[in-house]
């Protein structure tokens, strides 16, 4: 039971120099930062790509010509701006991923609400789609960040 509590209180313990800001864990991976909310939205976002890469989406609008537009932006939003901006450390490719995350979800809600296929799924994609927007604020009214 004590190594338990020494793993967690490892894994808790705060990064040198850590300060709490309400976004941002104590945790660091390759020297970066982890902030749970952009993390969420860029693992959202990678499944949505692959849901409709291998056509295992809600409905057929987002698995046809459509779908092609969300997962081209879909795609370039989790691998080319959130994740090589987190990889870079860069703040602008970042904000600029979370910004077309939302626009990506709130695409995708769109598409499965106007269908009718599920208006669960649809919902769901258009939370997913205000949860990117508010990490994209958290990032853009950053005051540790030069213009933020």
């Amino acid at each position: 039971m004590r190594l338990m509590h020494k793993v967690w209180a490892w894994l808790l313990a705060p990064y040198p120099g850590y300060a709490a800001d309400g976004r941002t864990l104590p945790w660091r991976v390759f020297d970066r930062a982890i902030r749970p909310f952009s993390f969420a939205v860029s693992l959202a976002t990678f499944v949505l790509t692959l849901g409709i890469a291998t056509d295992n989406t809600v409905g057929v609008s987002l698995d046809s010509g459509l779908g092609g537009v969300v997962i081209v932006a879909a795609s370039s939003t989790t691998t080319a701006l959130l994740w090589w901006g987190w990889w870079v450390k860069s703040t602008s490719l970042m904000a600029h991923g979370l910004l077309l995350a939302a626009a990506v979800w709130a695409a995708a809600g769109y598409v499965t609400l106007l269908e009718g296929a599920s208006w669960v799924s649809g919902c769901v994609a258009l939370c997913w789609g205000v949860g990117a927007a508010g990490s994209w604020l958290l990032e853009v009214n950053d005051p540790n960040v030069k213009g933020g």
